[in-house]
């Protein structure tokens, strides 16, 4: 952020419950979360558009804010997003193909996560977004109430590299496969392949 600083003016915040930011109690489904943002913009009276880029779950957000306030948003930087444009299941068979059960897969994912955040001592902002998270992951597309897909420029950031550590395995769970490396490509397949459907301005497929 720092450096982007040096040529561009730049804010960023901490949600609800995380950082700084004290706890709102709401619920932080992503048009919650872009309607909060919204009003936080409009008090500082920052001026609009808007260059908006979200990392993850941050995907996700900005997603939201563009499809609820387009006339605020002049483009989005997507960088390694969650798949806000997946089904549920879409993609199973990358891991399928590779001899690994996705349901059992995808409940590891739930239950590590779980784990990790008690390991930490996750903040209340980030429960509650680990809670919404889960939800999102079993909802349609139309059900994730978005909004209508902004007409804007997009570029999406994804990278290829092989993670330095594979998922943990906390105490008491085991992991459903055999091979972490097969794991990371089936995961990565999973990831990119719904990405296509957007309609990008700019792409970046990187491979480190």
């Amino acid at each position: 952020m720092d450096s982007i600083a040096e040529f561009a003016p730049v804010f960023s915040y901490s949600r609800s419950g995380m950082g700084n930011s004290e706890w709102n109690g709401l619920e932080p489904t992503p048009k919650n979360v872009a309607l909060t943002l919204h009003k936080l913009l409009a008090k500082l009276k920052l001026p609009k558009p808007y260059l908006m880029m979200g990392h993850s779950w941050g995907g996700v957000l900005i997603r939201a804010f563009g499809g609820l306030y387009p006339d605020n948003v002049k483009a989005l930087i997507y960088v390694e997003p969650d798949n806000f444009m997946a089904e549920p299941g879409e993609g199973d068979e990358a891991f399928v193909k590779r001899g690994m059960d996705p349901k059992e897969v995808d409940k590891f994912d739930r239950e590590s996560y779980a784990a990790m955040l008690k390991i930490i001592e996750a903040p209340v902002g980030l429960i509650a977004e680990s809670k919404e998270l889960i939800k999102y992951w079993d909802q349609s597309v139309a059900e994730r109430d978005l909004g209508p897909h902004p007409e804007k420029p997009m570029v999406l950031l994804l990278g290829t590299k092989g993670f330095p550590s594979y998922p943990p395995a906390p105490e008491g769970i085991t992991k459903p496969w055999d091979d972490d490396d097969l794991w990371f490509e089936a995961h990565i397949e999973k990831r990119i392949n719904p990405k296509r459907k957007l309609h990008l301005r700019f792409s970046i497929f990187r491979n480190l």
